[in-house]
């Protein structure tokens, strides 16, 4: 690995395994937000203002550039070729994802996470078969790593392709059982979520009692954020069944 970037305790860059030095605390700062956001691309003058916020425009402008000099006499001292990690004009820069590099931040993130974003990616394309390929994989990861916290939203995803193949039986037990685990691991946002789904196949199946019952038992629980797009979804939803909650007692 040719550059390796801890940011959790103490910050510190390594080139090859070796020490490297951090040239600034600007420099630092401008880094460390790159390599988080990796592949993401950031005009020039949007993260300036987010990493001086005290300055002006025109002293943001010259600190960020001040900063990728460094950066760049720091890469260079080492040998590294710093435009393989940064992607850089007039206007946007961003840090190359598929550059040679490690985060000590990114093994915080879940590897189920990624699996279940394609997979979703796949399923709006219409592209099922490749759907359902990443879900395979991430229940394998499942079941090898034990982590489950996106398991419930992986079930949801795998009772939409049942649904888009026209399999409403498995389509509804996968829901069911989306909403089974989400309410094990006290997940609301991935038990709304099945929910809808839920709602929704129910709902084209003309089971309206069914579903708005299923439906606003989870809506119920929740108490603010209403204004959100989950949730006006939801809310929608009740509505168009034509459901009325039971009165609090």
């Amino acid at each position: 690995m040719s550059l390796k970037i801890y940011l959790l305790g103490q910050c510190k860059l390594s080139s090859n395994d070796l020490p490297l030095e951090w040239p600034s605390r600007p420099a630092q700062s401008t880094l460390s937000y790159l390599a988080l956001n990796a592949g993401n691309s950031i005009h020039c003058e949007k993260l300036a203002s987010l990493l001086w916020l005290e300055s002006t425009e025109a002293n943001a402008r010259s600190y960020l550039r001040q900063a990728l000099w460094r950066i760049r006499k720091a890469f260079d001292s080492t040998n590294l070729n710093w435009q393989g990690f940064l992607n850089t004009d007039d206007i946007c820069i961003s840090f190359n994802n598929t550059a040679d590099f490690w985060l000590d931040a990114h093994t915080l993130l879940s590897p189920l996470e990624p699996a279940s974003a394609q997979a979703e990616a796949y399923i709006n394309l219409g592209n099922l078969e490749e759907g359902l390929s990443h879900l395979t994989k991430a229940f394998k990861l499942i079941q090898e790593t034990g982590e489950r916290c996106w398991e419930a939203e992986l079930y949801r995803l795998q009772g939409k392709i049942y649904r888009l193949q026209g399999n409403d039986i498995e389509a509804e037990k996968t829901f069911h059982k989306a909403i089974e685990v989400a309410k094990y691991q006290n997940a609301k946002m991935w038990e709304l979520w099945a929910s809808i789904d839920l709602a929704k196949l129910l709902n084209q199946q003309a089971r309206l009692d069914e579903a708005g019952e299923t439906h606003a038992e989870i809506y119920g629980w929740f108490t603010e954020g209403f204004d959100t797009p989950d949730l006006v979804e939801a809310r929608t939803i009740l509505d168009d069944l034509s459901y009325n909650e039971p009165p609090v007692t």
